[in-house]
């Protein structure tokens, strides 16, 4: 699987670094901005005559609503109930929409609401919910009273909901129907009537143009709430009794805190990056400066908007007045969903791009050897034409390629922007070649409001993530202790360091994190870059043992490293894992004793060999490589599995390496290896290199073959 002969040999990176048009220029220093905007960074639209339009993300929608309130803004799928009138039906209908004005008006009366049960401005809310259009008609509400969203995003765990509830001190949560009974779970400690902060919880109930009447709370859940001191009200109640209310809107300026957007952070609890409405506001400026939307757009929506990349690419929507649509919910169900929208723009992450690009391939594979013979052929006469910027056969785009973005609903699709995690370069040439429309990569943080780059429109090389934004400037500090500095030849690399207005207000209660992440104005990333001949970017390693999978996730190492050595049967664990790959890896040091014990009772190893002695050593790594070695690699992971209890579902380790080469002490990470430092500390980037063959074979093993031009971070 991989395209064609023509896209193996190919080498991405060469072209990059043989293309030497400028797209940033050195305005200082070493410090690089946008082509163009030598003379000062951009905090609004170019010629923007009315800048307190784009003061804020309220006024923003607020401008937009008044400019065209009868477009369409936003669309749910409708809901069927079934004959028994007691459930939905599997299939869901067309999109039912609302328009700006309706939302708008819906979105301040639930503000007001808000405000008559005792909110006020600069409390923190919680939405504790998938994406769904109360989900942001209920956030232009707190924006419309200067209330802050806080996040509560469903994957960390109960556990992260309490901590984050409890940390930003929350009165007020919104959740929907699915996470209701998980929220009522967490009362008895969240409750006020137990010691808890929450006083109101507020379901997003049915609504009849969506047709999904059924969603409302039993008794049984009103009196949960009741019991531990919590009022629990349906959305459509808040906005009745806004409706009902005198409450004037309550505007947020620039300054005031937006979005308290909590991360799974390192290997402790979840951190806050607070995000001011100007912080959101400019990056939304900036992305429609590189990335043009119209009022034509049509959005579909499933990343979550926990996440900061959903909300700024919304807000972008918004600006212009075009359409957003929201999934059903569940991501199996997403082709039927682009079916029933056909999306003009498309957010995603690798990940899912990846899962397309597999299943188009892994069709073709299952034709006859004419059909392959003619697509192999297509696929690679189009790679050809995007990489020299040449037209498109238009024959094959007939014959191949709109029929099968059509069949997923993809061929209304103008723009297709990837990012959360580097996109490989053959995945992002696929996109051009499947969809036939421009294919961007933006790269950024939280810290940074969703994006710090995006590659330009126009531009044809792949494996970067373009110039700065027209609103912050980057620079690349020395990283001596990896080896990468401003000085190296023939392209400077650092650490990725960015100012701007775009950049976070810090992490909420947490000074002294906010001093580690930000220095002199400047956000240090965590990511190495590099600045290619032409001024665009590329991410080439990572200064910590923090990285992302391809869905997006962070994983912290150390901390699942942690959870595994308390498994009697391992010695030392290294785990890995990259931004091309969707579950991490372990090499695994047996801890000796119990492993030769167990191994003697099941017959795998017969030896009088001392244990310690040289030839105890000789002989357990001559286990591991006999005819018992499946059995022996069983056992020990099988007693690593105990501890996934303590794991998300994407911290856990698919498969495990096995190092049974031990020294004296009966370690296989060493200082002799130089796999350990003196102080016991892991060596990663040199573990990485010793051990980078048995990773790339462990990973096809599991169905995650790299590719030819999958250059892993840290790996040259």
């Amino acid at each position: 699987m991989g395209g064609s002969s023509s896209t193996e040999a190919f080498s991405y990176d060469q072209q990059l670094l043989g293309d030497a048009e400028a797209q940033s220029v050195i305005v200082e220093g070493d410090v690089r901005r946008l082509k163009g905007y030598e003379g000062g960074l951009a905090g609004y639209p170019p010629n923007c005559e009315e800048k307190a339009d784009w003061e804020t993300v309220y006024s923003i929608f607020e401008a937009t609503a008044k400019k065209v309130p009868d477009n369409m803004c936003l669309g749910e799928r409708k809901w069927v109930v079934a004959e028994d009138g007691k459930s939905y039906d599997s299939r869901r209908g067309d999109y039912v929409w609302e328009t700006y004005s309706q939302t708008f008006e819906k979105s301040t009366n639930f503000g007001k609401g808000l405000v008559s049960l005792g909110a006020k401005k600069g409390d923190n809310i919680g939405i504790f919910s998938n994406n769904c259009a109360l989900w942001v008609a209920s956030g232009f509400g707190f924006y419309s009273q200067s209330i802050r969203i806080t996040s509560l995003y469903a994957t960390l765990g109960a556990d992260a909901v309490q901590y984050i509830a409890e940390h930003a001190e929350l009165e007020f949560i919104c959740v929907s129907v699915a996470n209701l009974p998980t929220l009522l779970g967490l009362l008895e400690k969240l409750g006020a009537a137990n010691g808890g902060k929450l006083t109101h919880v507020i379901l997003y109930d049915g609504q009849e143009n969506w047709g999904n009447t059924l969603d409302k709370a039993t008794e049984a859940d009103v009196k949960t709430a009741s019991d531990a001191g919590v009022k629990l009200l349906n959305f459509s109640e808040v906005v009745a009794a806004g409706v009902a209310s005198e409450v004037e809107i309550n505007a947020p300026t620039g300054e005031d805190i937006a979005f308290i957007m909590y991360t799974s952070g390192t290997t402790g609890a979840p951190k806050g990056a607070m995000l001011s409405h100007r912080n959101i506001a400019c990056v939304t400026s900036s992305v429609c400066v590189v990335a043009p939307m119209y009022g034509t757009d049509v959005y579909i929506s499933y990343l979550p908007l926990a996440h900061i990349f959903e909300t700024a690419a919304q807000t972008a929507i918004y600006s212009v007045g075009g359409r957003v649509g929201f999934y059903q919910g569940n991501v199996k169900l997403l082709t039927a969903d682009f079916l029933a929208l056909r999306p003009t723009l498309l957010c995603g992450v690798p990940r899912v791009f990846d899962k397309i690009y597999k299943k188009v391939f892994s069709g073709i594979e299952d034709k006859n050897c004419a059909i392959k013979w003619f697509f192999n052929r297509g696929y690679s006469a189009q790679c050809d034409n995007i990489r020299n910027g040449a037209p498109r056969d238009a024959s094959y785009d007939a014959k191949l390629f709109n029929p099968i973005a059509e069949k997923v609903g993809l061929d209304k699709c103008r723009m297709v922007i990837t990012g959360a995690a580097p996109c490989p370069p053959y995945l992002m040439e696929f996109l051009r070649v499947l969809i036939n429309c421009t294919v961007l990569q933006g790269y950024g943080m939280t810290e940074s409001s969703a994006a710090i780059s995006v590659t330009k429109t126009d531009d044809v090389n792949m494996g970067h993530v373009g110039p700065p934004l027209p609103c912050n400037e980057v620079k690349l500090d020395d990283v001596k202790e990896m080896n990468y500095t401003n000085a190296d030849k023939p392209h400077a690399r650092g650490e990725i360091c960015v100012r701007g207005p775009n950049v976070f207000q810090g992490y909420y209660k947490s000074p002294e994190k906010t001093e580690e992440a930000v220095v002199d104005g400047w956000l240090h990333t965590g990511d190495i870059g590099r600045w290619n001949p032409n001024g665009t970017l590329s991410i080439i390693d990572r200064k910590k043992n923090i990285f992302k999978l391809s869905q997006g996730e962070y994983i912290a190492a150390e901390k699942i490293e942690i959870v595994y050595g308390k498994c009697g049967l391992v010695g030392q664990c290294w785990v890995y894992g990259n931004s091309f790959k969707s579950f991490v890896l372990a090499v695994v040091v047996p801890n000796a004793e119990p492993v030769w014990n167990a191994a003697k009772e099941h017959h795998w190893v017969k030896s009088d060999a001392e244990f310690g002695s040289p030839e105890f050593l000789t002989e357990f790594k001559a286990m591991f490589e006999g005819e018992h070695k499946d059995a022996l690699k069983k056992f020990v992971f099988d007693g690593m599995k105990a501890q996934n209890k303590n794991l998300k579902g994407f911290e856990k380790v698919r498969d495990i390496i096995i190092e049974a080469e031990l020294d004296a002490l009966l370690t296989g990470f060493t200082e002799a290896n130089q796999c350990m430092t003196p102080t016991f500390k892991l060596k990663r980037p040199q573990l990485l290199k010793r051990y980078v063959g048995a990773l790339k074979q462990c990973y096809t093993d599991n169905g995650e073959t790299p590719k030819a031009d999958e250059v892993w971070p840290g790996e040259n």
